[in-house]
């Protein structure tokens, strides 16, 4: 990810993370790593989730219209697939309010394919264009997954 941010000349980011062992640890291993990288990382938001795994939208909201009066170059998101999709919406609905757009950076492949996901609490999101990863979505073929669990049986 690192040599990715050097490659963008991403040397001013906010860091996005879940309240969870994946966004902490992904979190304070980019802070390490950067450190000697001349990449600054401005500020950080852990998203707190709620007992039933929903994200708080109204701090993340207060978040990205901080986040773009930094003018920092992007922002680096740990987190799941339904949480980013929340991300990219509120990210949307900025940009639908004014002309400061945020680019994204993700830790891992996400499926922004679908039409659009629903969440426990029944709120519908869209998904968005444009977003960089650093590792392609994963593709589940059956066959292929046959073809391994069948292979090696008589």
């Amino acid at each position: 990810m690192v040599s990715l941010l050097k490659k963008l000349e991403w040397n001013y980011i906010v860091v996005i993370y879940d309240m969870d062992n994946y966004g902490k640890e992904g979190y304070e291993s980019l802070k390490t790593r950067v450190k000697n990288e001349n990449i600054c990382i401005k500020s950080s938001f852990g998203i707190p989730i709620d007992e039933n795994g929903a994200v708080t939208s109204s701090s993340l909201r207060t978040f990205l219209d901080d986040t773009a009066q930094l003018s920092v170059t992007g922002a680096v998101v740990f987190s799941t697939a339904v949480h980013i999709k929340i991300i990219l919406n509120a990210a949307s609905l900025r940009l639908a309010e004014t002309s400061d757009q945020i680019s994204f950076l993700f830790s891992e492949g996400i499926d922004l394919t679908r039409s659009s996901v629903r969440d426990n609490n029944d709120n519908v999101y869209e998904p968005a264009k444009g977003a960089y990863v650093t590792a392609p979505p994963r593709s589940y073929v059956n066959e292929f997954e046959s073809y391994w669990e069948n292979m090696f049986k008589n």
